[in-house]
């Protein structure tokens, strides 16, 4: 709990006051030197508002907790900027599916309402590590979980770099979102240009190789934790089933958007699980 000094307008002594003022009355606050305070244009500082800039400052800081440094850590990229806000969380999603499952009267209602909501169009990114079964039977579970934690310092920085968003790791698979498939693309080529720089000087069983999968399209992205949509859908099936090690390869949709790096690719046609569809393959230039 916080407290906060302010000016009594009858008396002209400093009293407390029970409760924070207003965002909207923060830049109108008395101080006890006789100056407006101004306000701040950060969100976690707008909060709140002290009787002087350092406290301020110190209290947005101690309630904005392990949020707030994160926040000072690395600036916002542009896909921050441009894509989307904050996803919405699960447990919002979770409450309108309930919705729909007992109003079916209401389903196109609500679908809307999911989709302005959730969705998103943007390029997802699917990369998985190739050689699971030989590595873990030769060499055991411990050293493949290595391999992942290196291929992850590798490649999470990188996506970071193109103004991508990491939404989940998962086993020896990593998920990314990217405003454009140009970015996207040139994240991929720079990952398995670095993972081939590492590969050089190391023993065979020590290579981390990976296949990459991109898509492009509206996808409803669940908090900070996971993603759906059928480019989702296509992106993994592609990433995990259909490339291979140093392979990137791309979805109908994703290489519409590929602008000038389509020359490097070569049409191929797939058929899984009753699904018969057309992809793009291009080997990473090493």
């Amino acid at each position: 709990m916080f407290s906060m000094m302010s000016i009594s307008p009858q008396l002209g002594q400093p009293a407390l006051a029970m409760s924070p003022p207003s965002i909207q009355n923060a830049g109108q606050m008395p101080c006890p030197n006789g100056r407006r305070m101004r306000a701040s244009k950060r969100p976690y500082e707008r909060a709140i508002v002290g009787s002087t800039g350092r406290w301020a400052a110190a209290s947005a800081r101690e309630i904005v907790g392990a949020r707030g440094r994160k926040a000072t850590q690395r600036a916002p990229s542009r896909y921050d900027r441009t894509v989307s806000p904050r996803p919405a969380s699960r447990k919002q999603l979770e409450r309108l599916l309930d919705r729909r499952n007992e109003h079916p009267e209401q389903l196109l209602a609500i679908d809307r309402e999911i989709c302005r909501t959730f969705e998103r169009e943007c390029a997802i990114f699917v990369l998985d590590m190739c050689g699971f079964s030989r590595l873990t039977l030769r060499h055991g579970i411990v050293h493949y979980l290595a391999l992942i934690r290196r291929m992850q310092r590798t490649v999470l920085p990188i996506v970071g770099e193109h103004d991508g968003r990491v939404v989940k790791t998962e086993a020896d698979n990593v998920f990314a979102t990217f405003a454009t498939v140009g970015r996207a693309l040139k994240a991929a080529r720079t990952v398995q240009r670095a993972l081939a720089r590492e590969n050089a000087v190391l023993p065979q069983d020590w290579d981390v190789n990976v296949g990459i999968g991109i898509g492009y399209g509206p996808l409803l992205m669940i908090g900070d934790e996971d993603v759906y949509g059928s480019e989702m859908n296509l992106a993994s099936k592609l990433g995990e089933d259909l490339a291979e090690a140093g392979e990137i390869l791309l979805t109908g949709a994703a290489f519409e958007r590929a602008g000038q790096q389509k020359r490097s690719f070569v049409a191929k046609l797939a058929r899984m699980g009753g699904l018969r569809f057309r992809y793009h393959a291009a080997r990473a230039e090493r």
